[in-house]
């Protein structure tokens, strides 16, 4: 079981040649190239359908892989019960230990989307834990302005429309 990430933007650049030592992105689908997830069923392709842009890439942490040596909350969103889980963004504290690479690798991408949103791409990201079902995918704006570098954090189960 993984988190995996996913980006989506309305950017044609490659974002596989961003350097990094933190993380990696590989290119899943672009708008010049038909998508043959179209037809399938599977949990990737049915989380990729919920991304409005048609350049869509998968995050991985500087080891390759899944996505989940980032920073992310571990509670899920509860649509069926009164109590309504509010993610927060906030600074690694003491009583809630994070592993160091994780909060740096985090902060690494967030320079990487804090450049792509300044020059004028829409970007969202979405995180979901293996297993997620796509209806319960929320979607929220996320202002990198207000956000800073330290505080941010990925949601599972949440989509980002990120703004400025």
């Amino acid at each position: 079981m993984c988190y995996s990430v996913y980006l989506s933007t309305n950017s044609n650049e490659d974002l596989s040649l961003i350097k990094s030592e933190e993380f990696s992105l590989s290119r899943l689908t672009t708008k010049d190239e038909p998508d043959e997830r179209d037809m399938d069923n599977t949990e990737e392709a049915q989380l990729l359908r919920l991304l409005s842009h048609s350049n869509n890439w998968y995050l991985s942490g500087k080891n390759g892989g899944c996505s989940c040596h980032f920073r992310h909350t571990e509670e899920s969103f509860q649509t069926n019960t009164k109590k309504t889980f509010m993610p927060y963004f906030s600074i690694p504290e003491d009583w809630s230990p994070e592993d160091p690479e994780d909060v740096e690798s985090t902060a690494s991408f967030y320079d990487a989307l804090v450049l792509m949103v300044s020059r004028g791409y829409q970007v969202e990201i979405l995180d979901a834990w293996t297993g997620t079902k796509p209806a319960r995918i929320r979607s929220m704006p996320v202002s990198l302005s207000t956000v800073s570098r330290d505080q941010f954090r990925f949601f599972n189960g949440f989509r980002f429309i990120l703004e400025v």
